[in-house]
């Protein structure tokens, strides 16, 4: 039970300490949180009950989900909008094709 208690408390700490983080390290809590928790369920049902490979698993599923949800959270923030109406457009553009203005980047 102090497993599964730890792991909540993970969780929400996690979520409420993100508010204001890039796009990549908003990714790369979020694919932590995901992946911990998927390693500890793979680990607990693959293990003698003793709670190691949970605890393996948790950490290794955590490691892998950071790097993934980086990587993705990495590329989200690289879109591009128009501040006037609102499109959104390719890293690569620079222009809105419909009123001209310059694009930025999503915050």
């Amino acid at each position: 039970m102090f497993g599964k208690g730890l792991a909540l408390l993970a969780a929400l700490i996690m979520t409420f300490s993100v508010v204001g983080c890039t796009a990549t390290q908003k990714g790369a809590a979020a694919g932590a949180v995901i992946g911990g928790g998927a390693g500890y369920i793979i680990g607990k049902n693959s293990g003698d009950g003793s709670g190691r490979r949970a605890t393996q698993g948790a950490l290794i599923g955590a490691a892998a989900g950071a790097v993934a949800g980086g990587l993705i959270g990495h590329e989200v923030g690289k879109v591009k909008f128009c501040p006037r109406c609102g499109s959104g457009y390719q890293e690569e553009d620079n222009y809105c094709i419909y009123d001209g203005t310059q694009l930025e980047y999503k915050r």
